[in-house]
């Protein structure tokens, strides 16, 4: 698939435009910090403080700057105005925000631990030393903190992550994010050097001082939150082109996440109803990510199996729902995550054996299901005339756009529910289903067989 490369400079200059004409917002939620902040420094400064208030002190700190972090987030890219520090103050949200901070962080204050451990060992040149700290130093912000630096606008705006799968996601926006922290870096650098000479000769207490350098931090840390939260909003509409099909497709598909005008129809209380949050909507289909003229196989299988403990959707647009729909079936396929799933990968290897990616290999495939809604239980039988519904509303006008590509309808159920559409065609094969238990029968590969050769005498 293609990847389009996100501007590190249009991020930071649209960040920096952003702060300047909301700079009244900016200023708002940065006032509880910036003074908590630099009284904090100012009292460590002067006078001894115990361990245990430095820890409460340092709880609330991270606190406040976690909301002030989600507060940017869901300004930038949700265009939600930030809320009070004093109101809803423990949530979903801070709690997943706060968890992924600790395990990013931890491996950071690991090393600051053990570096002055590590300075006074005898056994290492300077030089080597050097070198070895340089590598760690990389390492830790190469492999934890830009491939996972995404994770927070993501958890901010109620996005459904994993974070050990989250890693691979960001390949795109990793080097953007390298260079965003060393533009803002420069920038607070050449900021300070006026104010730092001026300290050095012209003393004007410590409070200032403090002061000044509470401000740059934050400035910095501002800019970096909102230079993530724009990334995070290129970075999103890069996965959505690559896994959304086609055009044509994506259109037919749209009205099903109005949601579909069958659920308060024909279809009430027959199947599992609309609920996004527990990933009961209109789904199972993946592929025609290129052209449309491009698809030469379509299969076709019966309904989706009643949604994983993983499967969750949240969206405001009807095109967001069809590119996480469309993910979460591509991960599927791609994971070979069942048998059926790994059924299905054997035919289209079979159907295009010289294409080894599966993502190429999906340029020229398109997944779909007769229906696109759950039965009420997993297998279990879906009323007729919801069939027939979603059929008509749905899979007719799929077929009536690829009727240039070779059909193959996967169980009986694909055949009793649209075989009448091809009664005049001759691009279908009728084939045993790829699910448990039917698909173990050696019938069932037979089938399948006979297909795929049909697939290839057709092309």
């Amino acid at each position: 698939m293609y990847m389009k490369k996100i501007s590190t400079f249009k991020i930071v200059g649209n960040s920096f435009s952003f702060i300047k004409n909301n700079f009244a917002t900016y200023f708002s939620i940065s006032v509880l910090p910036i003074f908590i902040t630099t009284l904090f420094n100012l009292l460590n400064e002067n006078i001894k403080i115990p361990y245990i208030i430095i820890l409460i002190a340092y709880l609330i700190l991270s606190y406040v700057y976690i909301r002030l972090a989600i507060n940017i987030h869901n300004f930038v890219i949700l265009e939600k105005m930030p809320e009070s520090y004093f109101e809803n103050m423990w949530n979903k949200t801070i709690k997943w925000f706060w968890i992924y901070a600790i395990i990013i962080g931890t491996p950071w204050t690991l090393f600051s631990i053990f570096l002055p451990l590590f300075i006074l060992i005898p056994m290492f040149t300077i030089l080597i030393k050097f070198l070895i700290i340089a590598f760690i130093v990389l390492f830790l912000f190469w492999f934890v903190t830009v491939r996972f630096s995404l994770i927070f606008p993501s958890v901010a705006v109620g996005d459904n992550v994993s974070f050990f799968a989250f890693g691979k996601t960001t390949k795109g926006a990793r080097l953007t994010i390298i260079f965003q922290f060393i533009i803002i870096l420069l920038t607070v650098l050449i900021i300070s050097i006026p104010h730092t000479g001026i300290y050095n000769t012209i003393y004007y207490g410590d409070a200032f001082f403090i002061f000044f350098n509470t401000i740059a931090v934050q400035f910095a840390l501002v800019l970096m939150i909102t230079c993530l939260s724009f990334t995070y909003k290129q970075w999103k509409e890069i996965q959505s082109k690559n896994y959304l099909p086609c055009e044509e497709l994506l259109e037919i598909l749209k009205p099903a996440y109005v949601p579909c005008k069958n659920f308060d129809g024909i279809c009430k209380d027959k199947i599992i109803g609309w609920n996004p949050s527990t990933g009961n909507v209109p789904r199972g289909y993946c592929g025609a990510f290129g052209d449309i003229k491009d698809v030469k196989l379509v299969l076709v299988v019966a309904e989706p199996s009643n949604p994983k403990d993983d499967e969750k959707y949240t969206s405001s647009n009807d095109n967001d729902y069809v590119f996480q729909v469309s993910k979460y079936v591509f991960d599927c396929y791609n994971d070979n995550r069942s048998p059926m799933h790994k059924n299905v990968r054997y035919i289209i290897n079979k159907c295009f054996p010289d294409i080894t990616s599966f993502e190429e290999q999906l340029k020229k495939v398109w997944i779909t299901e007769t229906v696109l809604c759950s039965a009420n239980q997993s297998t279990g039988k879906i009323d007729g005339e919801c069939a027939k519904a979603c059929v008509s509303t749905y899979l007719e006008k799929q077929l009536e756009l690829l009727s240039h590509a070779y059909v193959i309808l996967l169980g009986g159920k694909s055949h009793q529910r649209v075989g009448y559409f091809f009664e005049t065609k001759n691009n279908v094969s009728y084939a045993n289903a790829v699910g448990l238990p039917g698909a173990n029968t050696k019938e069932s590969k037979e089938s399948w067989e006979r297909a795929i050769k049909d697939f290839h005498e057709f092309s």
